[in-house]
This record gives structure tokens, C-alpha cells and sequence, in this order.
């Protein structure tokens, strides 16, 4: 099972799965269904979305199996249905962020869909450090990176819209913190 989460081989399938040959298709979607929740594949799909020295359609391609697989197994609502690895979901919360700064546009705009999906059901309980990581990123000079902890914040913030006032006191810091921030760029 291992093997499922090897950049190459993913870059590999993924190739396949864009191949003329119907054949080749197949099989290729067959095996990213087959290994969709094994151990470590989420994370690899993720690291080729991210990696620089790999094509874009691919990255592409590994971006939008990525989010797929997020959406259906982050936090699925039928007991009984397939859910991705605890470790894997913890290894994905400590890098989307640094993920979603270092990528295109067109690799963001997904992360983007994955970020609102682990808020949502991650934060604040077992995403603590999110807060911490947001702030530090506003406090750099580094533009990239406070547009993505920008782009978390509007997650954050639709989150909470809708609730009580004192369940939304948990944006407090990252509010106090960030609309200052803003004020100045």
C-alpha cells in the first residue's frame, strides 16, 4: 500500500489517466479509485499539486483528485462511509497553508475549496495551531503569504457568520490582528 503515495507513481497515473488509450484510462482511474483511501495517497496527491518541477496539468489533475477526496472523505456524514487516515488528515492541515502560498492560481483556487472544507470541520478543535500560523503570516512582509492567511480568514469568517456572538469569540484574535494589518497595505 505504500507505494500509493510515491510522487512518480502518482505523476505516473496521473499521465495515464490523460492517455488516448482508453485502456490506459481505465486502468489508471481504476488503480486512483482502488488506493483513494490507502495510507499516504491524499498526502501525495497533494505534493504533486504542489511541486514546482512538475507540469502543470498534472499538478492540475493531482489538485482536483486531491480536493475530490477531501470532500468526500474529510469528514464524511455516514458512519459507514469511507474516510481518509487520521495522520494523513494531520500531515495535510500541517502544510495545505504553506501548500496554498507557494502555488498558481489555478492550484490555489482548489486548495482553496479543500481549506473551506478542513475549517469547517477541523477548526477550532484539532486545528489549533491554524490561529497561531494565521498571525504569523499577517506579521511578514512576504505579500504572498498574507493573501493566502487573508484567504483563510474569509473561510474563517463565513464559518462564523451565522453563529451566536460567543461562539464567534474565537475569531477575536485573528480579527484584531488582521483588520489592522490590512488597514496598512
Amino acid at each position: 500500500e505504500k507505494m500509493a503515495s510515491n510522487v512518480d507513481q502518482i505523476v505516473a497515473v496521473l499521465q495515464a489517466t490523460l492517455s488516448a488509450d482508453l485502456n490506459q484510462r481505465k486502468q489508471a482511474e481504476d488503480y486512483l479509485n482502488q488506493y483513494a483511501y490507502s495510507k499516504g495517497h491524499v498526502v501525495g496527491l497533494m505534493q504533486v499539486a504542489v511541486a514546482p518541477q512538475a507540469e502543470l496539468p498534472m499538478r492540475q489533475a493531482a489538485s482536483i483528485h486531491f480536493k475530490n477526496l477531501v470532500a468526500k472523505g474529510w469528514d464524511p456524514r455516514r458512519e459507514e462511509s469511507a474516510r481518509l487516515h487520521e495522520e494523513d488528515k494531520a500531515t495535510v492541515r500541517a502544510n495545505v497553508l504553506e501548500a496554498l502560498i507557494q502555488s498558481p492560481d489555478l492550484i490555489r483556487s482548489q486548495l482553496v475549496e479543500c481549506m473551506k472544507v478542513m475549517v469547517n470541520a477541523d477548526f477550532p478543535e484539532k486545528w489549533g495551531d491554524l490561529m497561531p500560523t494565521l498571525l504569523q503570516y499577517l506579521a511578514t512582509d512576504d505579500v504572498p503569504r498574507v493573501y493566502g492567511a487573508v484567504q483563510v480568514i474569509m473561510l474563517l469568517c463565513r464559518k462564523y457568520e451565522f453563529k451566536d456572538k460567543d461562539e464567534r469569540e474565537v475569531l477575536a484574535p485573528v480579527i484584531d490582528a488582521a483588520f489592522p494589518r490590512l488597514l496598512a497595505m
